[in-house]
């Protein structure tokens, strides 16, 4: 039988873990930067709204490139 003390303390590091495992997801999933999700994980959100006929009959997506990206977040953050 587990001591009240132990449980207690492998409550407490599964939590950790599992808030840890949700920060990594999160870092995963989105751009530090923007906050946007990262390709995989937007197609991932798209697939699951089709799969559920949550999408409009006609849906647009629009991606923007910006040439010399970097020089213009040096410049302006």
């Amino acid at each position: 039988m587990m001591t009240a003390n132990l449980q207690t303390t492998l409550e407490l590091r599964i939590r950790e873990l599992e808030d840890e495992v949700q920060k990594l997801r999160i870092a995963a999933e989105r751009d530090g930067l923007t906050g946007c999700l990262r390709r995989e994980a937007f197609k991932d959100v798209i697939e699951e709204r089709r799969r559920f006929g949550w999408l409009p009959s006609q849906a647009s997506l629009v991606v923007v490139d910006i040439d010399h990206f970097k020089k213009i977040n040096d410049t302006f953050g």
